[in-house]
């Protein structure tokens, strides 16, 4: 048999026929050619180089026995999930495009928005008909107009709900963590399909944790990008009829793969969030560490402002803050951040996504609120709730690590 993903992303091979994340053996990548020894239900037992274990067989193509076994793939190291998704480098289009990119990747993506019926001269060359292409093929898919192709525009391309140029706009209101239902029931609705399509949740228009699980999940098994929001694509494709059922295939992660160690508590510091850390933070990317699980994950700052809005970098570090913090909520975490200086500070945060953000893919759906040391009376001034609990846990923390009270 030979690999086939929607996506073209790899798809793992397992020691036994379950999605337990202790049992992944190595990822196979698309369009690699595999032994088959036997069917186990929705499972395939097959052989690929030196190991035999367990596929599922929804990504598996039967194809004729070849003359002479196929020289088996290198094996690669363990990715994400079952299905996982290409990342921009491993897609058909190598980069982001944009207005004066050329090469084969342009061809290719020109090649595919005129399969889609956009007016587009196909000539390798990112001119102005690629550009207003582009365009119209975000505005008909529901993503940001900038005429510049990315990497959501590069999934979307080759979903199976992409939109080509006859479509009608799609008319959906993006809905997201925190929203509730309206006049039109638009959330009650959108999970009430949910539960048909076979996702576990509740009916109750309010788009929580299990909504937003579960529209991670359908974005997972449909091949969308993977944003957490029901965006006007996602909804598209989940009220379509081809839309594809709950198999209880999920993004999932290994939490051993954020537990790569951590600083010791005696090198943190509690450096003052206006005069040490905000003024070089920007918009870095930090690490950040839980000693409570001893799971490290990426956040990218967002906003600056009385506090860092902040964002995990991608889907593996969402999981893995999850995997740590458990299910999303307002609950304030303590944790160790390394800033751009090298220098770890102590911080807190929680991992409940609300509002906007600038990451489309990374399975969140919003930003959350990173945390340092601030003045009580000014704190108590601006910030006299959420904020005072955040500068109360950071005291009490620091005193736990090195018995010195902060005012």
């Amino acid at each position: 048999a030979k690999v086939v993903t929607s996506n073209g992303g790899a798809v793992r091979l397992r020691s036994s026929a379950s999605t337990s994340l202790s049992n992944i053996l190595q990822s196979v990548p698309n369009g690699a050619s595999l032994e088959v020894i036997g069917l186990a239900g929705a499972w395939t037992q097959v052989r690929y180089g030196s190991n035999t274990g367990y596929m599922m067989s929804e990504f598996l193509q039967v194809i004729a026995a070849p003359s002479e076994t196929p020289e088996p793939v290198e094996p690669q190291p363990p990715e994400e999930n079952d299905n996982d998704p290409i990342t921009e480098e491993e897609s058909a289009y190598k980069r982001i495009l944009r207005s004066g990119s050329t090469g084969e990747d342009v061809r290719r993506l020109q090649m595919r928005l005129s399969e889609l019926s956009y007016t587009v001269n196909v000539n390798g060359q990112y001119d102005s008909t690629t550009v207003s292409a582009v365009r119209n093929f975000q505005s008909l898919n529901g993503l940001k107009v900038d005429g510049v192709f990315g990497s959501v525009s590069a999934t979307t391309i080759q979903s199976p709900g992409v939109r080509n140029a006859g479509s009608n706009p799609l008319s959906y209101s993006s809905i997201r963590m925190g929203d509730k239902d309206g006049a039109d029931g638009a959330v009650s609705k959108l999970q009430g399909r949910l539960l048909e399509l076979g996702f576990a949740l509740t009916v109750d228009g309010s788009y929580g944790t299990k909504t937003h699980d579960a529209i991670v999940a359908f974005q997972h098994q449909n091949g969308l990008s993977i944003s957490g929001i029901a965006d006007a694509l996602t909804q598209s494709q989940i009220y379509d009829g081809s839309a594809k059922k709950n198999t209880g295939s999920t993004p999932g992660i290994d939490i051993s793969q954020g537990q790569i160690g951590g600083p010791s508590s005696s090198s943190v510091k509690l450096l003052d969030w206006y005069t040490q850390v905000k003024p070089v933070l920007g918009g870095a990317t930090v690490l950040v560490f839980h000693p409570g699980s001893g799971v490290s994950f990426n956040l990218k700052m967002y906003s600056l402002g009385r506090h860092a809005d902040s964002e995990p970098k991608s889907l593996k570090d969402t999981q893995l803050m999850n995997a740590a913090f458990g299910p999303a909520s307002w609950n304030t975490r303590i944790v160790y951040v390394k800033l751009p200086t090298g220098e770890w500070t102590l911080g807190s945060m929680h991992n409940y996504p609300h509002l906007s953000g600038s990451i489309s893919d990374n399975g969140f759906g919003g930003h959350l609120c990173l945390h340092f040391l601030r003045d009580l009376e000014e704190t108590k001034k601006l910030d006299p709730n959420y904020g005072m609990q955040n500068q109360l846990a950071l005291r009490k923390a620091w005193k736990g690590m090195t018995g010195e009270e902060v005012n």
